[in-house]
């Protein structure tokens, strides 16, 4: 009998699981933008395009340079929004990933090139 209650006692324990998996375990469900991008559009004196490796941990990513120097850092929504954090900013930039295209909008300076009133776009392609 207690080999009985057992095998019950664990029935709901793999419904669970099973379930969990199915919903995206911590409801953090965001499209892969892990790999290389190359940022190709920016209001800075940035060599054009910069290649990028994206490290994607769930919903959050780390920005590097191939070199491995940190840049900044990518928060993306299950609906493909993303903003975008950078070392030099104070304010995130905000946008979307629209295929192999991530383009964010800037509200503050990004470099000396843009100016607390002016909206800057930054774009990174695959």
């Amino acid at each position: 009998m207690s080999g009985q209650l057992g095998f019950i006692g664990r029935v709901p324990l793999a419904i669970v699981l099973a379930s969990s998996a199915l919903l995206g375990g911590c409801g953090e469900d965001c499209p892969d933008i892990s790999g290389t991008w190359h940022l190709t559009a920016v209001c800075s004196g940035l060599d054009m395009p910069r290649a990028e490796e994206w490290e994607q941990d769930e919903c959050r990513v780390v920005r590097r340079s191939v070199a491995g120097e940190e840049l900044g850092s990518v928060t993306v929504s299950e609906d493909g929004g993303v903003s975008v954090a950078h070392q030099n900013t104070a304010a995130p930039c905000h946008g979307s990933i629209k295929g192999d295209v991530v383009e964010a909008s800037c509200p503050q300076s990004v470099s000396q090139s843009c100016g607390p009133d002016t909206c800057c776009i930054m774009r990174w392609s695959r």
